[in-house]
This record gives structure tokens, C-alpha cells and sequence, in this order.
């Protein structure tokens, strides 16, 4: 959707739908990264509410420090960039950049999580060793930002599909598991002159 280039923070923009425009996600996203735990605090008090790290849930705590669902982009390491969502009550480390609409009249948080989803935030990584994002490289990130009603019909529809895909993908699974055990109960069969 769109491209940071490196240096000077230009940004390539494409034509956007009449009533749209362009907004940079440091103007009405609030972008921060909250304490960390350590694993040892994890293993020594594991606890009912999912603990998030660079790459999803990575243990359990017995506090939670989000409420509410958040957008969540990887900071560190290799997958850097990826963005997830977390589950409500949830602890989330400091490996995660929160990425929370300022206004919810303006920017739909279901809405901005899909643009996200679709957005190269490659730009916005610094550091060969160690990839990082910070909250200065992902301020100019540009998105989309379309009238609320038409965000949150956009959300509803990659919603809808997204749940038909997951329901699609777990039936293949389960089939692709039951073509996997027939060999080993033709097998069975065949050993036990039961064919």
C-alpha cells in the first residue's frame, strides 16, 4: 500500500477512493511498547491471561496488563514487522509495538488491524544485527483512512471471510489427517488377512 524509502522518510503514494486520505500512523495511532516480564516470572507464577511477545502468545501470567483486544506489531528480531492481534486480558511484553487508534469515532480498530495486515512495514525496520521497529519509524508509516462507516464495512467483510477461510483451512486439515492414517490401517488390515 505504501513505501517508506530509507533516509529521508518519502513516501510513495497511490490515488485513494473519493472521501479518503492518507494519514500517518504517528497522528491518530498511540504506538508503544509496555513492560516486559521475564520467563522465569512466567514459569514461577503461570497464571490464567495469555503473555504476547515478538511472535504471539509465549506463556501465561497470573496479571494482564491490556483489557482489551490490541493491535500488535513484532519489534524485535527476525519476523519483524508482523503484525497480530491479541486476546483480551492479556499481558503484553515489551517485543510487541501496541498500535492503538487515538480516536475509535475516526479509525475503526478492526479496520486499521487488516491495513496492517496489508502494509509492507519493511521501511520501517533499522538495524542489520538486530531488526528492530520503533515508534519513530512507524510514526510516518502512511495508511489509508476512509469515512468510519465505510472502515467498519471493509472490517466486517475481511472479518466474514477470514472466518469462512479458517473454517475451510481447519475441514482440509482434518481430511488431510484422515488420508495421512490410511496407509497405516490399510496396512492393518492387510497383516490381518482382512483384505
Amino acid at each position: 500500500m505504501n513505501e517508506i524509502a530509507r533516509g529521508n522518510n518519502a513516501v510513495k503514494e497511490k490515488k485513494l477512493p473519493q472521501g479518503w486520505r492518507w494519514v500517518k500512523l504517528g497522528e491518530v495511532c498511540k504506538l508503544y511498547q509496555p513492560e516486559t516480564i521475564s520467563m522465569s516470572q512466567m514459569l514461577s507464577s503461570p497464571g490464567p491471561y495469555k503473555v504476547y511477545g515478538a511472535n504471539g502468545v509465549i506463556g501465561n501470567y497470573e496479571h494482564y496488563n491490556h483489557e482489551d483486544p490490541e493491535i500488535l506489531v513484532t519489534c524485535r528480531g527476525a519476523t519483524c514487522g508482523t503484525v497480530n492481534m491479541s486476546e483480551p486480558k492479556c499481558w503484553i511484553t515489551g517485543n510487541s509495538m501496541v498500535v492503538k487508534p487515538l480516536d475509535p469515532q475516526l479509525l475503526e480498530k478492526q479496520f486499521l488491524y487488516w491495513i496492517l495486515q496489508g502494509t509492507n512495514l519493511r521501511g520501517a525496520i533499522a538495524g542489520a544485527a538486530q531488526p528492530q521497529i520503533t515508534r519513530q519509524s512507524l510514526n510516518p508509516v502512511l495508511i489509508p483512512l476512509p469515512p468510519l462507516p465505510e472502515q467498519k464495512r471493509i472490517a466486517a467483510i475481511l472479518n466474514e471471510k477470514m472466518a469462512q477461510a479458517d473454517t475451510l483451512r481447519k475441514e482440509i486439515e482434518t481430511q488431510l489427517a484422515e488420508i495421512n492414517a490410511m496407509p497405516a490401517a490399510f496396512l492393518r488390515k492387510a497383516f490381518s488377512g482382512g483384505l
